[in-house]
């Protein structure tokens, strides 16, 4: 199934169109079926599996041997994009793979009003009145202060990337995707967050991806 070009562009324009919450159930239960058993109609678990599946894409006129086809062809998807995410992140981070963490700018109230943290706080689990640290599946790195109480210049962003590169060194399991963090509102110049990770290269974790702009 994952070798015929036409049934998986077919495949890939229905996934694309999906929702990144739908998206992400989708991977997961992908993820698990692969892991328990590759794509046996006779596992026990296909019947969950297409019970979520049918859920929440109305895939209801499916049965279990195309549902299977269909979970085959996302891993199949799922390998191609983890291919492509090996070296640099990839932008707009709309889904996560599994073991991902988003990881966004945050400010040192945890009040996550718009950009990445508010879609953090929407789609990956960020917590309201959290400034930093791991939070569902989004891990805050503050570049803001909204009340001027505290300098938020280079060396303290600099603190906050050393604190994510200790929990993701203590976290091998885990990927942490870094889009282009402190660029938006906080103010600072693409270049200036740039001198903070390539200054950190040689502590850099095998398991942190960066966006070009920071290399």
């Amino acid at each position: 199934m994952a070798d015929d070009p036409i049934k998986l562009e077919r495949f890939r324009q229905d996934f694309d169109k999906l929702p990144g919450e739908v998206k992400c159930v989708l991977i997961d239960v992908a993820q698990a079926y692969s892991d328990a058993k590759d794509a046996d109609p006779a596992y026990p678990g296909l019947e969950q599996a297409l019970n979520v599946v049918s859920r929440t894409t109305g895939l209801t006129h499916y049965g279990p041997r195309t549902i299977v086809d269909f979970l085959t062809v996302l891993r199949f998807l799922i390998d191609q994009e983890q291919q492509a995410r090996l070296r640099y992140t990839s932008e707009p981070i709309e889904v996560l793979l599994p073991n991902e963490i988003f990881v966004f700018g945050s400010n040192t109230s945890g009040e996550h009003f718009g950009g990445a943290s508010r879609y953090a706080h929407d789609h990956f689990g960020a917590v309201w009145g959290q400034a930093e640290g791991l939070q569902g599946r989004s891990y805050g790195v503050v570049t803001l202060d909204f009340f001027g109480k505290i300098n938020i210049g280079i060396s303290f962003v600099t603190e906050q990337v050393l604190k994510l590169y200790h929990f993701a060194s203590t976290h091998p399991e885990l990927t942490f995707i870094v889009p282009k963090i402190g660029s938006g509102i906080s103010g600072f110049k693409v270049e200036e967050i740039r001198t903070i990770f390539i200054s950190l290269r040689p502590v850099q974790p095998p398991n942190v991806v960066l966006p070009k702009e920071f290399y």
